[in-house]
């Protein structure tokens, strides 16, 4: 009987250990934000080409901003540290019936993500910005056209149906239900 007892406590001090640890790595998700976009500061430009001319396009962008905690260990280099946005069938489906294509992928027209300068330290708090382009290139042209401010505003309402991934050395380590 006094056996089991010392078990059960090895037991229960193992679990209540593993719990701590597991609880101490990863992110935490302070804050997150999405809006629709025009500003060159925050998604760059797009260059349009020809053979005489170059023109830069401001483009519309649908622009995510997370602030996290660095609740694990410090990463060095941003070529470690990775983040991924996952829409939900229905903000998928919306974009792709407002823009005619799924923005959110590498098909898609552009964008962009800025992480937190590095090193990124332990117990620090970082933003981190994610943008896709909302414009397609339709019947042949070689100038993208954006969807009207009337016609984002289904996007804009259902940005946050979506999940944030973020992957430490190509490793996912944590996902945030944005809803």
């Amino acid at each position: 009987m006094g056996h089991m007892k010392k078990t059960g406590w090895l037991i229960i001090i193992s679990i209540l250990f593993l719990a701590a640890c597991s609880r101490d790595a990863g992110f935490e998700l302070i804050s997150a934000k999405a809006d629709i976009v025009r500003d060159s500061r925050k998604t760059g430009t797009i260059v349009i080409s020809n053979e005489s001319t170059e023109t830069e396009l401001i483009p519309t962008s649908l622009y995510y901003e997370f602030e996290l905690k660095n609740k694990g260990k410090t990463i060095l280099s941003s070529d470690k540290f990775q983040i991924r946005i996952e829409p939900s069938s229905e903000l998928n489906g919306e974009i792709h019936r407002i823009v005619g294509q799924n923005v959110i992928s590498p098909n898609g027209l552009g964008g962009g993500w800025e992480i937190p300068s590095m090193p990124f330290k332990a117990k620090q708090n970082g933003t981190v910005n994610i943008f896709f382009h909302l414009g397609a290139y339709k019947d042949g042209s070689k100038i993208p056209t954006f969807p009207s401010d009337e016609q984002l505003i289904p996007i804009k309402e259902k940005a946050l149906k979506a999940d944030l991934v973020l992957l430490v050395e190509n490793k996912e380590v944590a996902r945030f239900d944005l809803k």
